[in-house]
């Protein structure tokens, strides 16, 4: 290649990459958008169905998944695109009906058996061509190599988008207990924190320990609602759950024994869409 082909692909080299990363900001942003979108129904939906850690350890990945699939489309359509595409981009921002910027391009691959040729009429008026596209190119300024339009609209949105859920987290999620809950339990499914509900759970003990064999009684205080549902005592050891009604000694006290233990097991209480912990 001499110099006029050289210069040529490597303004459209640089087209290109420009595009290719205001094409990238514009995915990241509306994968962002998609985000802050999704996390008011999934707090609505944990408030009132109050899902076990496992489920949102499914919903968090399912989630993840689809936010990468839309990043990762976008991608593959950005990494796709080619010098030929930015030329045709070029021709399109200077409104040239001949496609200047396109013919030189196509040029470009024709020229390069012909590199050393430059005395012949076609390889001269072919260089020319390349020579005049470059020029061309040269006047397209660098705001308008940036889908600036698209970019400021989808800025735009995810502004929006996170100015809605920033509101809602300074004026109903963060002064609230149940939005507290709700935020910890989606962000840490891991660390076991109950559904949010009014009803407050205190075990009686606490840290409750049994004799190999014996049975332990085991109680707990359910305040700051009525209760209007059964109150389960729940067992779990590995992957089984078992429950069992309690027993009411009182409007707001609750009990069940357990018999004969000989293995460790976690335990809670659990009424309605509220339980205590593990």
């Amino acid at each position: 290649m001499n110099t006029a082909t050289r210069t040529l692909h490597r303004m459209l080299t640089r087209q290109k990459r420009i595009w290719q990363t205001s094409l990238l900001a514009q995915a990241l942003l509306r994968a962002a958008a998609w985000a802050m979108g999704l996390l008011a129904p999934y707090m609505i939906l944990d408030f009132f169905l109050g899902f076990s850690p496992a489920s949102l350890y499914a919903i968090n990945l399912c989630l993840a998944v689809f936010l990468a699939c839309q990043c990762g489309r976008a991608l593959a359509r950005i990494v796709r695109l080619t010098n030929r595409d930015a030329a045709i981009r070029a021709d399109a921002l200077l409104a040239d009906r001949r496609r200047t910027i396109l013919g030189a391009r196509e040029l470009l691959d024709w020229l390069r058996p012909h590199a050393l040729q430059t005395e012949t009429p076609g390889v001269f008026l072919a260089i020319r061509a390349v020579e005049n596209a470059g020029r061309r190119l040269a006047e397209i300024p660098f705001r308008r190599c940036v889908p600036e339009m698209d970019l400021r609209k989808q800025a735009q949105v995810t502004g929006f988008a996170l100015l809605v859920v920033l509101v809602l987290l300074v004026l109903l999620v963060l002064p609230s207990d149940a939005g507290r809950t709700i935020l910890r339990r989606i962000c840490r499914p891991g660390l076991d924190i109950p559904p949010y509900s009014r009803h407050a759970f205190a075990v009686h003990p606490a840290r409750p320990t049994v004799v190999y064999g014996q049975n332990a009684e085991i109680a707990v205080e359910i305040t700051g609602a009525p209760v209007n549902a059964p109150v389960l005592f729940l067992t779990r050891q590995g992957n089984r759950t078992q429950q069992t009604v309690c027993f009411q000694e009182s409007a707001t006290r609750f009990a069940q024994r357990l018999e004969r233990v000989v293995t460790p097991l976690e335990f809670c209480f659990a009424t309605g869409a509220g339980r205590s912990q593990w």
